[in-house]
């Protein structure tokens, strides 16, 4: 199963506990993983009111080029089909990247996480 965002472990090997899981990836296969780029965070610290002016912006310009072609423009997907009103594809665009900075949020959240157990002293 994939899909854009997430990666699903198929696993034969594993240890379960309260609330974890733990995996045992080898160093080699780590390294190899951890060469891949950051993941885009770019609205996570964004403000509601960034994020609807943006898209505001956004709408305002494809609908002036849309205006000014003699053809249909791609694009801003996330707002809606041009022929939706103004204020529909504004609202759409906002709940699109609200959705989208919250996953980012979480992300940070996950990469900041570090889990460790102490040692125990068998002496």
């Amino acid at each position: 199963m994939l899909d854009e965002i997430h990666v699903y472990l198929d696993l034969e090997q594993f240890e379960v506990g309260y609330n974890r899981v733990m995996v045992s990836i080898p160093v080699y296969i780590w390294k190899v993983i951890r060469r891949y780029p950051s993941p885009d965070l770019s609205l996570a610290e964004k403000a509601d009111d960034a994020i609807r002016a943006d898209v505001t912006q956004a709408v305002d310009k494809h609908l002036q080029e849309y205006a000014a072609a003699d053809v249909a423009l791609s694009g801003l997907m996330a707002c809606g089909a041009i022929e939706v009103p103004r204020d529909a594809q504004i609202a759409a665009g906002v709940a699109y990247y609200t959705d989208r900075r919250a996953h980012q949020r979480q992300v940070i959240q996950i990469d900041f996480l570090v889990v460790f157990e102490p040692e125990e002293n068998t002496s």
